[in-house]
Order: structure tokens, then sequence, then C-alpha cells
């Protein structure tokens, strides 16, 4: 890998096959095939060398076939083509936390808020992925090989390289303007049951639903939907 710096060619040697990198903090976190591992660099060094651990260059290994790394805060999700995975590494702790399956051979991965979209090439999907949990939440088919995606305006648009086409995905979530009670203050005592209301600015998804947790720290599921509203009964 090179770069200049002030006008000065750097160099780091990182071993073979290396596809893709991310940056978090001061650390380059580079992804090498061959072996399948994590490299750490750190970038503001004097020589931008490899980060060492008991003598040896710091590594993290990976899945098969690691393809592409993306940061999110302290963590690095790494898409394995070769076992169909998505290894989740915690840089502070420089170990795998988690391995996600999704579909066969994810190629390309995509990073939206919080959500993390993986296209798979090979059985036409793409896995969502929620990094708050780090669990695939829902999988969308596509046309055939998706191999590039982006997002603009709350659509996902996914580019099928086989098929010469572009699926288009509506991926806009309501956004929570509102969360009170139907009953006016002072209105009611111990034991009693009050309405609560979450007010969204666009209508939720039919079947959907939200688990909010109180003060009181009883937690509560709201999922009567009416308009733009979801509904929920709670005891105090």
């Amino acid at each position: 890998m090179l770069w200049l710096t002030n006008g000065t060619m750097s160099q780091i040697n990182i071993g073979h096959g290396h596809n893709a990198g991310a940056v978090v903090g001061k650390y380059l976190y580079t992804v090498n095939t061959f072996p399948s591992q994590l490299h750490i660099s750190e970038v503001n060094a004097p020589q931008n060398t490899f980060v060492m651990d008991d003598g040896n260059p710091s590594v993290i290994p990976l899945g098969k076939d690691p393809v592409q790394a993306l940061s999110l805060g302290s963590r690095i999700y790494v898409n394995n083509s070769g076992d169909n995975t998505v290894s989740v590494i915690d840089t502070t702790k420089k170990i795998i936390i988690k391995t996600i399956p999704v579909g066969a051979n994810p190629l390309f991965m995509h990073l939206v808020g919080r959500t993390l979209f993986v296209l798979n090439n090979q059985d036409n999907t793409v896995s969502m992925i929620d990094t708050n949990t780090d669990t695939v939440v829902k999988t969308l088919s596509t046309d055939i090989s998706p191999s590039f995606v982006t997002v603009h305006t709350g659509k996902l648009y996914v580019l099928n390289a086989k098929s010469n086409s572009v699926n288009v995905f509506d991926i806009s979530a309501p956004q929570l303007l509102e969360f009170n009670t139907l009953e006016a203050s002072g209105t009611y005592g111990n034991n009693s049951t009050i309405t609560l209301r979450a007010a969204f600015d666009t209508a939720p998804a039919a079947g959907s639903s939200m688990r909010v947790t109180l003060n009181t720290n009883k937690s509560i599921l709201l999922d009567t939907i009416q308009g733009k509203y979801l509904l929920g009964k709670y005891t105090i």
C-alpha cells in the first residue's frame, strides 16, 4: 500500500491479496485474502508500520476469502465470500465478537445509518443486518448477481451484473415525532389503565410494532396501528 505524505511516498508491507481496508482512529485495518487476516497498522507512526503484539505483527483471523471492511464506531464488519458470513470485529479487543451467516458469496456491503446491506452474489439476495443486534432482520430478493448498491432519498438501488438490471427497494422508515398518553394528566391513579401513543411522520407498515421501556422499567409493546400511530395499553 502506497500514499503520499507531504510530497514523500510512504509504504506499509501488508501481505498478499489485500482487498480493502478501514480506518478506526489512528489505525488502518487491512483485509488480506492470503491468509485470511485483518492486519493492523498505525498510520501516524513515524514509519507507518504494523502494530506489534509480543514481537509479531498484530492480526485478526477472518473467515474464508474476506473481501471488504466497513467501520462503525469501534467495530469493523468484514464480508467473507468463501464461507458466506460477516465477521464483526471489536477493535478495542482485537477479536471477532460475532459471525453472522448471510447468503451465498457476499461480495459487497453498504452501510446506511445502523443498517448494513450485504449483497449475496450467488443466491441473488440482499441481507439486511441491524448493527444494534448484529442479526439479519430481513432478506431482499434481487435479479441475477447483485454486485453494487447505493442509497438515495430512502430508496435502495441494487445493480445486478448478469441480468443488466437495477432493483429499487423502498427502505425509508417512519420517524418518531411524539410519544405520550391519550388521557389528560391527573385523571388517573394507581392501577388505572392508560393508552400510550407513538406518532410518526408517515404511517408504519401493517403489522409493525414498537417496544418501549418506561421509567418504571416496565416494557410495553405498542402494536395497534391507526394511521400514523402505534397504540398500547399500560396499567400504572
